[in-house]
């Protein structure tokens, strides 16, 4: 900037920002850690309700399931049911309220049975969909841990599991690791389901909800997305008060040098266009790069501990920051009457 400057104006603020740029990030500061918290806030909790709503979270806990593997990290072959009689099948299926069941088969392709992870057909999947989904064209599907009792960050219904390399007629002749029963999501029918499946199999596991995002949960999470809205736009307005803040604290420091400027002939408006650039400048330049940087933060953690895939944020995020830079730019120009009143010929006396 100051070696292809052709205008004063351009000159004395691209030797400014070489010689001391500290105090120019100093003055933008504020605007530029509002703009990357609203940028990875906004950017992760718009992601999350998003996908919560579109692949299916939103239904209730309306899935109760019996696992027949411990909870350690590997099973034994005692741990497993050979197949579910017809009559256990029948009564589950006439309790008031069920929907549909999935039977979650023994992966035969691991060596050693794994907590939670099996295959089950993908017509049985898209009938029980709060333990996940099928790839695209998948037959069958090989599921991980879906049970409540798990930690897993996600809730299955969100997730696409691998499809397996098998048919679903030789899933059937698998043994059975883990029963699901899809309720209409009333507690007498969940109720029941869990009572049922407790007395069909008392050897295994106690029956459980499977986790899911209720939509009460996806009202908290809307909730807080419009609360980090508003907490962002009160930051961006304490980062704008800031930012004046030191506009005049620096023209305070330079209130001589400016004032030799105007005695020596430079117009006001070149000084005025020396404290936009000085400011303007910086904030632009660094506002787009915290932006990248949050946006680019809010998707890896989705990624790395959620695996969802960023969405974009929208329109009100967007505003949002315009209606924060508009703002900034707003209150540098405010200074200008300030830079009037004190580069007078009496601030370059020498005392």
């Amino acid at each position: 900037m100051a070696a292809r400057a052709n205008r004063p104006a351009t000159l004395i603020t691209g030797r400014r920002l070489l010689d001391d740029p500290r105090a120019a990030f100093r003055s933008i500061s504020g605007l530029v850690l509002a703009l990357f918290v609203t940028s990875a806030a906004i950017g992760a909790l718009g992601t999350i309700v998003a996908s919560s709503s579109e692949v299916g979270g939103s239904r209730p806990a309306n899935t109760v399931a019996v696992q027949f593997c411990g909870l350690t990290t590997s099973c034994g072959s005692a741990n497993s049911v050979t197949s579910v009689p017809a009559e256990v099948l029948a009564t589950l299926q006439g309790i008031a309220g069920v929907r549909s069941l999935a039977l979650v088969h023994v992966d035969p392709s691991l060596t050693q049975r794994m907590n939670g992870i099996g295959v089950v057909s993908c017509e049985e999947l898209a009938k029980n969909p709060a333990i996940g989904k099928c790839e695209l064209n998948g037959a069958v599907a090989r599921v991980g841990i879906f049970l409540g009792q798990n930690e897993v960050a996600k809730p299955p219904s969100l997730t696409v599991w691998p499809s397996a390399s098998m048919s679903a007629a030789s899933v059937e002749r698998l043994p059975v690791e883990a029963v699901v029963v899809t309720t209409d999501g009333s507690p007498g029918s969940v109720e029941r389901a869990r009572t049922a499946l407790g007395e069909a199999f008392p050897d295994g596991q106690p029956p459980v909800v499977v986790d899911s995002i209720g939509p009460s949960q996806l009202r908290l999470l809307s909730m807080i997305r419009s609360l980090t809205q508003i907490v962002v736009v009160a930051s961006l307005i304490i980062a704008a008060c800031s930012l004046a803040v030191n506009v005049a604290a620096g023209l305070n420091e330079r209130r001589r040098p400016f004032s030799l400027l105007r005695l020596t002939g430079v117009p006001t408006a070149v000084l005025r266009r020396v404290v936009a650039l000085e400011s303007a400048l910086p904030l632009l330049l660094v506002a787009a790069v915290s932006i990248v940087v949050g946006l680019l933060a809010a998707a890896l953690f989705l990624r790395s501990q959620l695996d969802f895939a960023f969405q974009v944020p929208g329109v009100t995020y967007w505003a949002t920051v315009v209606f924060g830079l508009v703002a900034a730019l707003a209150i540098i120009a405010s200074t200008f009457p300030l830079l009037d009143r004190m580069t007078g010929p009496e601030a370059a006396r020498n005392e």
